[in-house]
Protein backbone atom coordinates (compact mmCIF):
# COMPACT_ATOMS: atom_id res chain seq x y z
CA UNK A 1 0.00 0.00 0.00
CA UNK A 2 1.19 3.42 -0.69
CA UNK A 3 0.97 6.33 2.05
CA UNK A 4 0.39 9.90 1.50
CA UNK A 5 -0.02 12.79 3.28
CA UNK A 6 -3.18 15.78 3.23
CA UNK A 7 -2.04 19.61 4.11
CA UNK A 8 -4.31 22.28 4.93
CA UNK A 9 -3.30 26.20 5.57
CA UNK A 10 -3.96 25.04 9.26
CA UNK A 11 -2.82 21.58 9.92
CA UNK A 12 -0.62 18.60 8.18
CA UNK A 13 -1.51 15.34 8.48
CA UNK A 14 -0.06 11.95 7.42
CA UNK A 15 -1.18 8.50 6.22
CA UNK A 16 -0.67 1.59 5.03
CA UNK A 17 -0.31 -2.83 3.73
CA UNK A 18 1.46 -3.14 0.63
CA UNK A 19 -1.79 -0.80 -0.71
CA UNK A 20 -1.78 2.64 -1.72
CA UNK A 21 -1.91 5.22 0.93
CA UNK A 22 -3.25 9.11 1.02
CA UNK A 23 -3.25 11.04 4.24
CA UNK A 24 -6.04 13.13 4.67
CA UNK A 25 -6.73 16.89 5.82
CA UNK A 26 -7.27 19.05 3.03
CA UNK A 27 -6.67 19.36 -0.79
CA UNK A 28 -3.40 18.31 -1.16
CA UNK A 29 -1.80 14.75 -0.93
CA UNK A 30 1.79 13.89 -0.13
CA UNK A 31 2.47 10.35 -0.94
CA UNK A 32 4.29 8.75 1.69
CA UNK A 33 5.29 5.33 0.32
CA UNK A 34 4.22 1.51 0.47
CA UNK A 35 3.64 -0.21 3.66
CA UNK A 36 3.22 -4.11 4.32
CA UNK A 37 1.16 -3.85 6.90
CA UNK A 38 -1.72 -1.38 7.86
CA UNK A 39 -1.96 -1.31 11.79
CA UNK A 40 -3.15 0.99 12.98
CA UNK A 41 -5.51 2.47 10.14
CA UNK A 42 -9.41 0.93 10.34
CA UNK A 43 -10.36 -0.47 7.04
CA UNK A 44 -13.58 1.20 5.98
CA UNK A 45 -15.06 -1.22 3.60
CA UNK A 46 -14.98 -2.11 -0.40
CA UNK A 47 -16.45 0.38 -3.17
CA UNK A 48 -16.76 -1.00 -6.73
CA UNK A 49 -15.07 2.63 -7.35
CA UNK A 50 -12.60 3.51 -5.10
CA UNK A 51 -10.38 5.90 -5.88
CA UNK A 52 -8.19 8.48 -3.88
CA UNK A 53 -10.91 11.15 -4.16
CA UNK A 54 -13.53 9.12 -2.94
CA UNK A 55 -11.41 7.01 0.10
CA UNK A 56 -10.14 10.65 0.97
CA UNK A 57 -14.07 12.26 1.02
CA UNK A 58 -14.74 9.03 3.71
CA UNK A 59 -12.35 9.54 5.88
CA UNK A 60 -11.82 13.35 6.26
CA UNK A 61 -15.78 12.77 6.81
CA UNK A 62 -14.97 11.20 9.96
CA UNK A 63 -12.08 13.55 10.59
CA UNK A 64 -9.45 10.38 10.05
CA UNK A 65 -5.67 12.31 9.53
CA UNK A 66 -4.58 9.29 7.17
CA UNK A 67 -6.10 7.78 4.73
CA UNK A 68 -5.22 4.71 2.74
CA UNK A 69 -6.03 2.37 -0.61
CA UNK A 70 -5.99 -1.79 -0.21
CA UNK A 71 -6.65 -4.58 -2.75
CA UNK A 72 -8.15 -2.70 -5.68
CA UNK A 73 -11.39 -1.66 -3.26
CA UNK A 74 -10.68 -0.95 0.22
CA UNK A 75 -10.13 2.13 1.83
CA UNK A 76 -8.57 2.51 5.23
CA UNK A 77 -8.30 5.67 7.87
CA UNK A 78 -6.95 6.20 10.74
CA UNK A 79 -4.72 8.90 12.47
CA UNK A 80 -1.48 7.76 12.59
CA UNK A 81 0.87 5.94 9.79
CA UNK A 82 1.90 2.62 9.84
CA UNK A 83 4.88 1.50 11.62
CA UNK A 84 7.90 2.71 9.93
CA UNK A 85 9.39 -0.86 10.15
CA UNK A 86 6.92 -1.81 7.64
CA UNK A 87 7.81 0.44 5.13
CA UNK A 88 8.53 -1.45 1.82
CA UNK A 89 9.31 -1.03 -1.71
CA UNK A 90 7.22 1.17 -4.00
CA UNK A 91 6.86 -1.67 -6.08
CA UNK A 92 5.04 -3.92 -3.78
CA UNK A 93 1.81 -1.41 -4.25
CA UNK A 94 1.10 -1.86 -8.46
CA UNK A 95 -2.74 -2.96 -7.77
CA UNK A 96 -5.01 -0.70 -9.88
CA UNK A 97 -8.33 0.72 -8.25
CA UNK A 98 -11.33 -1.56 -9.46
CA UNK A 99 -13.04 1.03 -11.06
CA UNK A 100 -10.86 3.36 -12.20
CA UNK A 101 -7.58 1.64 -13.55
CA UNK A 102 -4.86 4.57 -14.10
CA UNK A 103 -5.05 5.04 -10.39
CA UNK A 104 -3.08 2.92 -8.18
CA UNK A 105 -5.23 1.44 -5.16
CA UNK A 106 -2.35 -1.13 -3.43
Amino acid sequence: MKSFTMKSALAASALLIAAYLPAVNAQTQVDKGCYSDSTPLKDQGSYTYQSNGYCQKLCLKDNYAVFALAKGTNCLCGNQLPATSAKTDDSNCNVKCAGWPDVMCM
